[in-house]
């Protein structure tokens, strides 16, 4: 994924881009774990995203 465009990989391995890119944030997710919120004090919300 450093390498190449996440579309050439999907195309190289016949999968349609959006299964690699579920493959790829489940297997960060698990990684990273759940982050530490519990110092958290503010949150911003942006009210123009959809």
């Amino acid at each position: 994924m450093k390498v190449m465009p996440v579309l050439v990989i999907s195309r190289q391995l016949e999968i349609p881009d959006k299964r690699l890119w579920c493959i790829v944030h489940h297997y960060v997710g698990r990684m990273l774990g759940e982050p530490d919120l519990s110092r958290v004090t503010d949150v911003g919300v942006d009210d123009t995203a959809s």
